[in-house]
């Protein structure tokens, strides 16, 4: 016997759906806000910091970036406080533990754009003089955000997919909307057909208004 698919009841509270998305874009959000000053931090520290720096930066981007985030949103939400007394809210707990991984994937997306800059460039700067923030600033960055634009899109998708982890800590984004929905109407084909086409509508207008951005400032992929 065929599948009989009804939306009816998946669908009744759109309002649900609509504060669960906003959710989700909310945490995103706070994770890049996080993020992308963190990952530039630990960028620079890595290339021009005192070695001990380095060596410091380098273990914390491998630790981080062979973490599974899952594991890392549940040990923000339980272990930590345990262990210093502050209480995270799942909304804080997965903006943390979100945060800190995309930071050292984007501290790496930062390494390789500025070392992708040809080093006559760094040469010439150092020829007239230039200090090293001020030739970063005004001839490096510059030139290194033209290589890592294009590619900070698909790190910003990979944070969309992974505050999906968020629902593990009753945080009330898309996921954790679906799983309520669907022990309540007994509909989890159509409720997960509804999120995957929300997740796709999210990410693919942000995958527009990225080429738009490009666009606008000459960036090419």
């Amino acid at each position: 016997m065929s599948y009989q698919w009804d939306f009816r009841l998946v669908v009744l509270d759109w309002r649900m759906w609509l504060d669960a998305a906003g959710n989700t874009l909310l945490v995103c959000a706070a994770a890049l806000a996080l993020a992308v000053p963190l990952g530039l931090l630990l960028a620079a520290a890595r290339m021009f910091g005192p070695a001990p720096l380095r060596w410091a930066v380098i273990g914390y981007v491998d630790f981080m970036r062979t973490s599974a985030l899952l594991i890392l949103i549940i040990w923000f939400y339980f272990a930590f406080p345990m262990l210093f007394g502050i209480n995270l809210s799942p909304f804080m707990a997965a903006t943390v533990a979100i945060g800190l991984q995309t930071a050292a994937y984007f501290a790496e997306l930062c390494r390789a754009g500025i070392n992708a800059v040809d080093r006559g460039q760094w040469e010439a700067a150092r020829a007239i003089g230039m200090r090293t923030t001020t030739m970063l600033r005004l001839i490096i960055f510059p030139q290194a955000l033209r290589r890592i634009v294009p590619i900070l899109f698909s790190l910003v998708a990979e944070v969309i997919k992974g505050s999906s982890l968020a629902a593990v800590i009753t945080f009330g984004e898309l996921t954790y909307a679906a799983s309520q929905v669907s022990a309540d109407t007994y509909r989890p084909i159509e409720t997960y057909t509804v999120v995957a086409l929300i997740y796709f509508v999210i990410i693919f207008t942000a995958s527009r208004l990225a080429s738009h951005f490009e666009r606008r400032l000459g960036f090419q992929r």
